[in-house]
C-alpha cells in the first residue's frame, strides 16, 4: 500500500492520539499495573543469580509518591538481596516509564502502520510478551550494574562485569533509548516482517 502525504499525516495524528489517550487514565492504574506485572516479571527474574548469590525481584509500591533517592515517581521497587546476607536494597522505578509507555508506543505504531488487519488488531497481544521479556532483561541488567558498582562491600564481581554492566545500563536502560527508540525500532522490524510475509507466494 502506497503511503500518500495525506495518509502519512493521518497516521501520525492517529499515532499521537493513541499515545495521549493511552496514558494513565486515573489514579490507581499504576498500582494495578504494577501488581499484575510484578509476578510475571519475577518468574523471569528468578532465573537470574548474579555472581555469588545476588538476586533481584520486583515489588509493587502502595503509592507512587516520590521518595528520597528516587529520580522518578516510583510505582514499583527493584529489590536486591545477596544469599547469606541479611537485609535488602530497594530502588524505586516507574513501570509506566519503563514498561507501559514502550508497549503503548509499539501498539500505537502498529495500529497506524500499513500492515495486515490481523496483525494490527492482534498487536497488543503480539507485543506484550516481547515487551515483558525485554523489560525483565533490562531490570536484570540494572541489578547487575548496581551489584557491581554500588554493593562491592557485600558482592564480589569479576573484573569485566562492572564495565559491561555500566555500558549496558548507559545504552539500554536510560531514556530515550528504553522509552522511545527501542519500541520504535522493534515496531519497524515487525512492520518489515509483516510486509515480507504478505509478499511471499
Amino acid at each position: 500500500m502506497r503511503m500518500t502525504p495525506r495518509r502519512w499525516a493521518v497516521s501520525v495524528a492517529a499515532f499521537v492520539a493513541i499515545v495521549i489517550v493511552g496514558a494513565w487514565p486515573r489514579e490507581g492504574v499504576p498500582s494495578a499495573f504494577s501488581k499484575a506485572y510484578c509476578p510475571l516479571a519475577n518468574a523471569g527474574l528468578a532465573l537470574f543469580v548474579l555472581g555469588e548469590g545476588g538476586r533481584v525481584h520486583l515489588r509493587p509500591r502502595p503509592d507512587t509518591a516520590r521518595v528520597s533517592g528516587d529520580s522518578v515517581d516510583a510505582d514499583t521497587l527493584v529489590v536486591l538481596s545477596v544469599d547469606g546476607f541479611e537485609g535488602e536494597l530497594g530502588l524505586g522505578v516507574s513501570l509506566r516509564r519503563d514498561v507501559y509507555l514502550p508497549w503503548l508506543i509499539l501498539v500505537a505504531l502498529l495500529a497506524v502502520a500499513p500492515i495486515s488487519t490481523i496483525s494490527r488488531v492482534a498487536s497488543p497481544l503480539i507485543t506484550a510478551p516481547i515487551v515483558l521479556a525485554a523489560s525483565v532483561g533490562a531490570y536484570a541488567l540494572l541489578a547487575a550494574w548496581i551489584f557491581s558498582t554500588r554493593l562491592q562491600g557485600v558482592y564480589t564481581s569479576s573484573g569485566i562485569e562492572p564495565r559491561v554492566a555500566a555500558l549496558a545500563q548507559s545504552a539500554l536502560l536510560t531514556p530515550p533509548g528504553n522509552r522511545f527508540m527501542a519500541p520504535i525500532a522493534l515496531g519497524l522490524c515487525l512492520i518489515l516482517l509483516d510486509r515480507d510475509r504478505r509478499r511471499r507466494p
